[in-house]
């Protein structure tokens, strides 16, 4: 019972984890592949066969029942994973997802299978096939057949993946005519990663010229460390030497050598094989909880760091945006507003002849003092609707900037993190490795990748501060006009009128833009104050949000301390 204890130890560690309370969906699947290793303590050993189409893992399979199981290779072509045993009444039964099953005979079960070939939505509600047939070759080994890999879609194949949680000993049929393929060879690495066995078979050797021996070496040297053993054979062969009781033909296939190991260092230590078949599971699965906790723990530690990092983002780009709005507003005081006044009036001073009236001087003081009395007040309201827009979209820039900034950084950052866990073997499990793994270093803790600062908390810059609104009694004091219009009585009396006036002018509609100038430059102030406090509100609550998966910070914190409490235990 000490193998139980064992289970039952990595069971309970798994379920206090911190990683299982909130539904970590891999902590979840550690724990479905515990129970099913705690399940298989007082079963018979298991003996799974898988390879790729046409490698002749059927007729392997007709090999050690002794017969033809079935009168058509009904897994490959349902997709159907089936479990055989001897009994001496024979019987067959197709379990389903939902818990019911369908019983037969052996025959009405593979009629049915082939009834629905090639019907995907039937055969992924489909479990597995239990056949049990009366075959001598059967006693000594529950065998699972699994569909050939690439003949099933991709839910039947992560099932079949998981399946092999359930067995003890995997023979992998390999054809001799197509070795290393790359997704054959992930396919390998996924399941011996979950501590099972592999004996790899190099099947239809009789196909191939040269040495045999060579396939094998090239199969040692390129994944030996996955297999206990290689063994060419060639099934073909041996099954027509066991049907027509041929032994010169079983022996020359190589299936005698096979059998008599599988005989030797399986069947007959088959507790011994099994129990350490389950202990290495369960400590691959221990080794895979701890290393899920620790990219967890790194991926919190990341984000936290990008958290604080958003905060300094925003801080710097209002700084910039700040001087931004302020060169802008400067650039249109200085270079746009009352231009066209500023012209017209000089025109009018330059226009003036020797025998100019004092009525034309009179229209130019007016117009001026009218200008510097009450303003351009349309001009003014036109700007800040364009001062408006102009600071929704360069506000929005920056934060786009900002979001690029840290989703690049995020990016790289997790990128680095998955490659320093994929390059531990064990991390790899249950799942395949092309599946959610890499999306779940965070789920239940950061769904989600994108920062989303969301510039949408601006809004339109008027329904926060209304500049028009705010400007609406700027313009300078009516002494700043009556002096300027003293000033043109004492310039007009010079005898260079129209220098004088020019200057006059220069100078009142230079006064007056620096006023509007400040003016403006100050109502912006409190309006860029109040963006920036909006938004790095709003930007910390959606990354909280966002990233945590609804967490409080106050929950994430209590959560990365727990993951670390559970890493010292």
């Amino acid at each position: 019972m000490e193998l139980l204890a064992s289970i039952e130890s990595a069971i309970n560690k798994t379920t206090t984890s911190p990683l299982y309370t909130i539904q970590n969906p891999l902590a979840l699947e550690i724990k479905s592949s515990l129970d099913i290793l705690a399940d298989k303590v007082n079963t018979p050993l298991r003996l799974a066969i898988i390879g790729e189409v046409k490698s002749g893992k059927s007729t392997l399979l007709n090999c050690f029942a002794g017969g033809e199981i079935s009168p058509t290779n009904v897994s490959e072509a349902t997709a159907s994973i089936m479990k055989i045993s001897y009994s001496s009444s024979e019987s067959a039964v197709i379990n389903f997802v939902d818990g019911t099953c369908k019983p037969g005979s052996v025959s009405e079960i593979f009629d049915e299978l082939i009834k629905y070939q090639n019907n995907q939505e039937y055969f992924k509600n489909c479990k597995d096939v239990v056949v049990k047939r009366n075959m001598p070759g059967l006693k000594s080994l529950n065998i699972i057949d699994t569909p050939g890999l690439g003949t099933i879609t991709q839910q039947n194949e992560e099932r079949t993946i998981e399946y092999f949680q359930d067995v003890d000993v995997v023979l992998w049929v390999f054809n001799g005519n197509y070795l290393g393929q790359t997704d054959v060879n992930n396919y390998v690495r996924t399941v011996s990663n979950m501590g099972k066995p592999i004996i790899a078979i190099i099947n239809r050797i009789d196909e191939v010229d040269g040495d045999p021996q060579d396939l094998v070496d090239y199969l040692d040297d390129t994944m030996g460390v996955y297999f206990k053993r290689v063994f060419p054979i060639s099934a073909k062969k041996a099954y027509h030497g066991i049907v027509n009781n041929i032994s010169a033909e079983i022996d020359s296939s190589g299936f005698k050598t096979l059998y008599d190991y599988l005989q030797n260092n399986i069947e007959k230590q088959s507790e011994v094989v099994q129990t350490e078949s389950i202990l290495n599971s369960v400590q691959v699965l221990e080794k895979q909880l701890n290393l899920i906790h620790r990219q967890v723990l790194d991926n919190i530690n990341l984000k936290l760091e990008l958290f604080e990092q958003l905060g300094a983002k925003i801080d710097y780009a209002s700084s910039s945006f700040k001087s931004d709005i302020n060169s802008y507003i400067s650039n249109w005081a200085y270079n746009e507003f009352l231009a066209n006044a500023e012209s017209s009036l000089k025109n009018k001073v330059n226009s003036m002849g020797m025998t100019s009236t004092n009525s034309t001087e009179k229209a130019v003081k007016d117009e001026l003092d009218k200008i510097i009395s009450n303003g351009d007040n349309r001009e003014i309201k036109e700007f800040i609707d364009r001062l408006n827009i102009y600071i929704n979209e360069s506000w929005q820039s920056a934060l786009e900037r900002i979001d690029e900034e840290l989703e690049e950084s995020m990016s790289l950052s997790i990128e680095d993190n998955f490659k320093t866990y994929t390059e531990i073997p064990s991390l790899y499990s249950t799942v395949g490795e092309s599946s959610g793994l890499q999306d779940s270093m965070m789920t239940a803790v950061a769904a989600g990748g994108a920062l989303s600062v969301y510039a949408a908390v601006l809004g339109p810059a008027a329904a926060h501060v209304s500049l028009a609104g705010a400007l609406g009694a700027f313009m300078p004091p009516l002494m700043l006009a009556g002096a300027a219009v003293g000033a043109l009585k004492i310039f007009t009396e010079n005898k260079k009128k129209k220098d004088s006036l020019n200057s006059l002018i220069s100078s009142s509609i230079l006064a007056m833009r620096e006023a509007v100038c400040n003016k403006i430059k100050d109502n912006v102030s409190p309006f860029i104050s109040d963006i920036r406090e909006k938004t790095l509100n709003e930007a910390k609550d959606k990354f909280i949000g966002n990233n945590f998966d609804g967490m409080t910070t106050d929950e994430i914190y209590k959560l990365k301390a727990n993951v670390e409490l559970f890493l010292t235990q």
